[in-house]
């Protein structure tokens, strides 16, 4: 006996869909395939101006940490052109403690500010002087900047 031509098209429809193991199957190697390729990510964008606005607050919340870990005022120059820096730590009872070293910056970026050099003064109160440096990358730009105040060092975009 022949099967009705409504039961062959039921079955017909059900040889059509995919089974619930080879939809797992596929969903396992799409995320092996997509946490594999996820490291690489970074490379695709261009750099972000923010990193080499980190490295600059780095070494400035550094500074101010050891103005009041050690009681006494510690300054920075940052020389914008050569992307480089030095310390310098001192007071009435101590020698002089310096030193210098280069911020790191992404490739094609550039520290920016209305003079040829950027002058921070770190107090043992956290009090601090200083004006806003700026990172420029690509058209974009990052500000670095020390609350007078609290000497807290902030990064806006």
């Amino acid at each position: 006996m022949m099967p009705h031509a409504a039961t062959l098209e039921i079955m017909h429809a059900k040889r059509r869909a995919f089974t619930l193991v080879e939809l797992m199957v596929v969903l396992t190697i799409l995320g092996i395939v997509a946490a594999a390729s996820v490291p690489g990510l970074p490379r695709l964008y261009p750099d972000d101006p923010r990193e080499g606005a980190n490295s600059v607050a780095a070494v400035l919340r550094w500074a101010r940490q050891t103005a009041m870990d050690q009681g006494r005022a510690v300054s920075i120059t940052v020389d914008p052109a050569h992307a480089r820096y030095r310390v310098e730590a001192a007071d009435a009872t101590r020698p002089n403690d310096a030193a210098e070293g280069v911020i790191a910056l992404p490739a094609g970026a550039a520290l920016a500010l209305a003079g040829s050099r950027a002058h921070f003064v770190f107090q043992p109160t956290g009090r601090a002087t200083g004006e806003p440096l700026t990172l420029a990358e690509g058209g974009r730009a990052t500000v670095v900047m020390v609350d007078p105040w609290t000497g807290v060092v902030r990064v806006t975009p």
